[in-house]
């Protein structure tokens, strides 16, 4: 049985992971207790005679204060008994959640204690930080449709063996910076670059003559080779 916590802030994605998640198999609980975790996965983990599904939860500040500070130790006594779930951590920048809840005009769960939304974002982040830092995973949804971190759920997470290495390749515009759940950046800004030909400008890159473009360039072969030579390398 896989087990997964999914975490993050108010408005970063959790429910389209969780639905994506259900959609693969996983059953899935919104809004778990911290304090069953490892109750509840020591026993559906045990079941007999029977191989138990996949398991998903929500663990965020919907829960105590102390709670959440009890987290990572519930998580080492998992790992001690060979049942360690996995952790996958969302979050998104400030101003984006703040569009999010301003478009959706959901309530934030801190609004009773916080009459400023930002207020209640910037809180949040405090509470939750200390599980983003021993996430698994981190998923930056600033940029990312809700499509798109659907498949990226489905293809990243749900597709995941804990005896496979998952790698995703992704390009961006470094004008809008680097995302942030990025461990490796190859910088491709020495290639030629098509937008310098006129007949090509109106071309985006997933376009067949941008790939004839580039596979006739000796450079573009040297830097895939290189990329391929980390990945064996280092992966």
């Amino acid at each position: 049985m896989r087990s997964l916590i999914i975490s993050g802030r108010s408005g970063s994605g959790k429910s389209t992971v969780l639905h994506a998640l259900e959609d693969s198999g996983f059953n899935c609980i919104d809004n778990f207790p911290a304090s069953l975790l490892v109750q509840h996965i020591t026993r559906e983990a045990s079941r007999p005679g029977e191989e138990a599904p996949d398991l998903a939860v929500c663990i965020d500040v919907r829960n105590s204060p102390e709670q959440l500070a009890a987290l990572p130790t519930y998580i080492e006594q998992l790992k001690a008994d060979e049942q360690a779930p996995r952790l996958i951590y969302l979050d998104a920048s400030d101003s984006v959640l703040v569009k999010r809840f301003s478009d959706t005009r959901r309530r934030h769960p801190l609004d009773a204690q916080f009459s400023v939304l930002k207020d209640a974002i910037a809180h949040e982040k405090q509470v939750l930080d200390p599980i983003a830092e021993i996430a698994d995973l981190r998923i930056d949804t600033t940029n990312r449709t809700l499509h798109e971190l659907d498949t990226l759920t489905k293809e990243r997470i749900a597709g995941h063996s804990s005896t496979e290495i998952s790698l995703l390749f992704q390009s961006f515009g470094y004008k809008y910076g680097v995302p942030i759940d990025t461990d490796i950046v190859f910088d491709a800004r020495c290639l030629p670059n098509p937008y310098w030909r006129e007949d090509l400008r109106q071309f985006n890159g997933l376009h067949h003559r941008i790939k004839v473009f580039l596979d006739e360039s000796a450079v573009v072969d040297d830097f895939f080779e290189d990329v391929c030579r980390t990945r064996d390398g280092y992966m």
